[in-house]
């Protein structure tokens, strides 16, 4: 079915120009290089274990279907020419991380909706049938009868046992759940039917999980929002018309979230864009056609200006991993007298980086951190998005009364207020920010004078508004001496806590899901040789840091190289040495970690307490007129405890190498060449894990 608009409508929208009215929309720029025809009504998804693009079917502009398989590996197309599912359009395909298959259901091929589950094995590179399980016969789409509620879901003893055969509908995978959804479409034979079911399917069988939430429809989009865990839904047709509306889906119920944002549409294309955070949505139709591009980012829609696509429906939208880059490819484009379908392929790298990419937190980014009377130590990393929260403790045991607390930062490190942990506890271990009640979830750990290596962990919920403690979460009970180091992931409703020995070999290391009533519900462990400092969720699977010290133990500070290792139902795996990650130097331990807009951020484990930051600091900087075009050298010696590090500044601002800057970040700054665009006041701020330095401010100007 084409939806197409009016002579009428056509020669109003007409004067906005094709091309004029497509200036809409994130940095996007076209990519010349052959690929499928021209098509729309196709499904792309980003396969990431082999970190490319997956494209199938469509339709040209006579209709002629297309049975064809693409991969995009971010600069050229690949036909894979293979055998697969039957020439179809207005299918829809999802793609599973943790099975690493893509799932397609549906379509409409020649002759016939179709109802057929397939699945492309990445490994195997091959389609594969999965099941042609139909419906039991139903009237009027009427609810099953419920035979019981458990643990999956709702369980029907009459219902349908696979989604029916349809078109114009939706789907994605659920990362946290472990299962690809379906929403909507129509199943009328002929005609349009409009359907309000949401399905899951968990690579064996397929579930009726839901018949409310958003008004039975077609022509929707959807996206998985990674950082939130959210199945985003927007707009799409009922039988009132075209939609306006945002859902959200929890895995277990939808929920209206906004109404205002992108105009009511259909035929739209969404992807989640892992740079930015947000889930991005692209052109679409009403009574004529869009180009503009929007961002959700789970509480409002935003405008994204600048140059797009022509304006389309029925394209392809997906956010390659590996190469940081939304792509678009296809769709059409019906003036009501000719109707055209596209074969372009669109990219919009990060339209701005994000708002800090970090490897760990230390003075270089964070220059004023507060320290305590005795010195503090870096234990844990939260992040809202729009805040950053560092959990500090009193390294200097023998003074326990001595509380944690959290200082909550903006991203560029100015300090925006503090929490004070629950009474008793010294040690902030860890920290993750829960979106679903927005509260920090805290690990503490309260230390037995008596036997100093012997902590009792315990998990709390403090209001990241108003730093009220809201509850208290019970772990594992520790009874044996030892057990010191901890980790939290967050995945859905249950939270995963993680436990060790101090002994760096062999050290036997347990995570476990627990609800909120302190119910452990499932169990994962590892023998590693070194210590787990931190845990997180990512595509499904739940990953360890850990580190093992190269420095004798009883050394005040440690060198430690760091891994990030995957705990699934299989044995730990490592996967790989994290470069960057260990400071050049000593005295670091990694100690916690947390994602800040899909990027991973360490916090670190410093001890201060005997230092007392850079201990000299000599220069003979002074006022220097230099000739246009030559180069000169400034110079700037320190001493204290390593690292050091060191930044020169223009007129206060931070310098970075280029534009005649060089050695911004060591102790030698070189103008060349020299021109009016250098001119200024500079200086140096040297520092180190405990303080810092700066030097006298020195002009530079050009001599006459």
């Amino acid at each position: 079915m084409r939806h197409l608009i009016s002579l009428f409508f056509f020669f109003s929208f007409i004067l906005l120009s094709h091309f004029a009215e497509a200036q809409v929309g994130v940095d996007w720029s076209p990519v010349t290089t052959a690929g499928p025809a021209s098509r729309d009504a196709h499904a792309i998804v980003y396969d990431s274990e082999r970190e490319t693009s997956v494209l199938f079917g469509g339709d040209d502009a006579n209709g002629n279907r297309f049975d064809d398989t693409w991969e995009w590996n971010g600069t050229e197309w690949l036909n894979l020419q293979i055998e697969g599912p039957e020439a179809r359009n207005f299918h829809a395909m999802a793609y599973d991380t943790f099975r690493k298959k893509v799932v397609l259901f549906g379509g409409q091929t020649s002759s016939q909706k179709m109802g057929d589950t397939w699945e492309f094995d990445s490994a195997s590179g091959a389609w594969n049938l999965q099941t042609t399980d139909l419906p039991l016969e139903r009237s009027n789409n009427a609810l099953p009868a419920i035979l019981s509620r458990g643990g999956d879901g709702p369980v029907y003893t009459n219902g349908p046992r696979a989604p029916s055969a349809r078109t114009y509908h939706a789907m994605v995978y659920d990362v946290a759940r472990r299962e690809t959804v379906l929403f909507g479409g129509s199943d009328a034979v002929t005609g349009v039917s409009y359907s309000g079911e949401t399905w899951v399917w968990n690579g064996s069988n397929w579930r009726l999980a839901s018949k409310t939430g958003p008004s039975p429809r077609i022509l929707h989009a959807m996206a998985y929002d990674k950082v939130r865990q959210r199945v985003v839904l927007f707009g799409g047709s009922d039988a009132s018309g075209k939609l306006a509306d945002t859902w959200e889906w929890n895995g277990s119920s939808w929920s209206q979230k906004s109404t205002t944002g992108p105009s009511a549409r259909e035929s739209h294309s969404m992807a989640f864009d892992g740079s930015s955070s947000r889930v991005i949505l692209f052109g679409g139709s009403n009574t004529g056609f869009f180009g503009d591009t929007w961002a959700w980012n789970g509480t409002a829609w935003t405008i994204w200006a600048g140059p797009g696509p022509y304006s389309r429906n029925h394209s392809a939208l997906v956010w390659d991993e590996a190469n940081a880059q939304l792509t678009l490819f296809g769709g059409s484009y019906d003036n009501g007298v000719s109707f055209d379908a596209y074969s372009d392929t669109w990219v919009a790298p990060p339209a701005t980086p994000p708002e800090i990419i970090v490897s760990s937190v230390d003075p270089k980014l964070f220059p004023n951190l507060p320290k305590g009377p005795y010195g503090d130590a870096v234990q844990g990393l939260a992040s809202d998005f729009t805040k950053i929260y560092i959990g500090y403790d009193d390294v200097n045991l023998n003074h326990p009364s001595d509380t944690g607390h959290i200082d909550i930062l903006s991203p560029n490190g100015i300090v925006l207020g503090r929490r004070t942990t629950p009474v008793g506890a010294v040690h902030t271990n860890d920290l993750k920010y829960d979106f679903d009640t927005d509260e920090l979830l805290i690990i503490d750990t309260n230390t037995d004078e008596t036997i100093s290596n012997d902590e009792d962990f315990r998990a709390w919920r403090i209001d990241a508004r108003d730093g009220h403690t809201s509850s208290r979460l019970p772990l594992l009970p520790i009874t044996p001496a030892g057990h010191r180091q901890t980790a939290i992931a967050l995945d859905g409703s249950q939270i995963w806590s993680g436990i060790s020995t101090t002994a760096l070999e062999n050290v036997p290391f347990q995570m476990d899901a627990i609800d909120s009533a302190g119910n452990i519900l499932e169990s994962r462990s590892a023998i590693l040789d070194g210590v787990v400092q931190g845990s997180f969720i990512k595509d499904g699977f739940l990953w360890l840091i850990k580190t093992k010290h190269d420095d004798p133990p009883n050394s005040i500070f440690y060198a430690p190289s760091i891994d990030k290792y995957r705990l699934d139902t299989e044995p730990m795996r490592n996967v790989g040495h994290w470069d960057g990650s260990r400071p050049v130097g000593g005295v670091i331990e990694a100690q916690g970690i947390t994602t800040f807009r899909d990027r991973i951020i360490y916090s670190v484990f410093y001890q201060s307490a005997l230092e007392n930051g850079v201990s000299s600091l000599r220069s003979d900087l002074s006022d220097k007129a230099i000739e246009y075009g030559s180069s000169e050298s400034f110079y700037v010696a320190a001493t204290g405890t390593p690292p050091l590090y060191f930044q020169w500044r223009k007129n206060g601002i931070p310098l970075s190498n280029g534009d005649g800057i060089l050695g911004a970040t060591t102790n030698s700054l070189t103008i060349d060449p020299m021109d009016e665009t250098l001119e200024g006041q500079y200086d140096c701020v040297v520092s180190n894990l405990s303080g810092q330095a700066i030097t006298n401010l020195f002009s530079v100007s050009l001599s006459e």
